[in-house]
């Protein structure tokens, strides 16, 4: 089981960082590749190491980066599971209900097959009712209308209250289940986050977040990279691996700001939100002169900390 957890991590990482490159590639006209770190420098074969080094020729600096998973493979599975649910349900409403749909707060359910049906059609009754008649943007929360009809829907309120301004709002309760409408059109239902003051941030974001600075992944991916720089790595990148249906790297920006800042993790230059099976690539939170900026000053012909240095290797040669 270790060895598979092993193998689907490298999977997990190898789709990142060529995700990453691509879209970089593309957008900036270069050539970089990447290569296992512990591949150049073989003395790094341990916990320390960040994971990849990435590079033009072997004349152009390189660049260190490290990933992180942003969920967990545990709440990557709760949530395959529900996707599953629901689009079981978008089949029992075909041809009668309209509209594309999000659905937030899902809870942890483990459920016996017959209690699945059960809750199924429960949902599929309530989520036809109530969104035949809703606006396009209306949300309506269909908590305490399951609780009436199944009584194992979890009814205990959570109030997160360990976040701090400039992100301190209400998040999800255990026992919601929010229907937002999106479009008049199609029919689907598809967890989501809304974009409402009281449902700003998806919980399961808030959380993968906060775990990754309170296990001190973080603290551990500062210090891999303060190693990198050690080496001579020009600058530092770590990725965040992100599963999720929905896109808001805003959101993911707002809590980076106000832990990062705090944190005082100097040996990280810019962090960047990847969703490989959709090949999306965000940036979203820099330290100094970030590595996209410093190519395009290269491109542009503007002195950079490295254009005057290729220009003096030029000299001697």
């Amino acid at each position: 089981m270790e060895q598979l957890q092993d193998s689907t991590q490298a999977q997990d990482e190898k789709r990142c960082i060529e995700t990453f490159l691509d879209w970089y590639n593309k957008r900036w006209g270069a050539g970089l590749v990447y290569q296992r770190a512990e591949r150049v420098f073989p003395e790094i074969g341990n916990s320390t190491r960040w994971d990849f080094v990435i590079r033009g020729d072997r004349f152009l600096p390189w660049y260190a980066t490290e990933i992180k998973r942003l969920i967990n493979p545990e709440t990557r599975i709760k949530l395959m599971r529900w996707n599953r649910f629901l689009r079981s349900i978008t089949n029992r409403l075909a041809n009668k209900l309209q509209g594309e749909f999000l659905v937030y707060g899902v809870p942890s359910l483990k459920l016996e097959r017959q209690r699945r049906t059960e809750l199924k059609r429960v949902l599929t009754d309530l989520l036809l009712s109530n969104a035949a008649s809703m606006r396009n943007d209306e949300m309506v929360n269909l908590g305490s209308q399951i609780l009436e009809r199944f009584s194992e829907w979890p009814s205990t309120p959570h109030l997160n209250m360990s976040l701090s301004p400039p992100i301190e709002h209400r998040v999800n309760e255990d026992s919601c289940f929010t229907l937002h409408k999106i479009s008049d059109t199609g029919c689907s239902f598809e967890l989501g986050f809304a974009q409402s003051g009281a449902f700003r941030l998806n919980q399961v974001v808030i959380d993968g977040l906060n775990t990754l600075f309170d296990n001190g992944e973080v603290s551990q991916a500062n210090a891999q990279l303060g190693l990198a720089k050690r080496k001579g790595a020009k600058g530092t990148i770590l990725l965040l691996d992100y599963h999720l249906n929905s896109w808001y790297p805003n959101h993911v920006k707002e809590i980076l700001a106000n832990r990062m800042n705090s944190a005082q993790l100097s040996d990280i230059d810019s962090i960047y939100l990847i969703k490989a099976s959709q090949k999306r690539v965000s940036e979203v939170w820099s330290a100094r002169i970030t590595f996209s900026s410093l190519r395009l000053s290269f491109k542009k012909g503007i002195p950079s900390p490295f254009s005057s240095w290729l220009r003096f290797r030029r000299r001697v040669s």
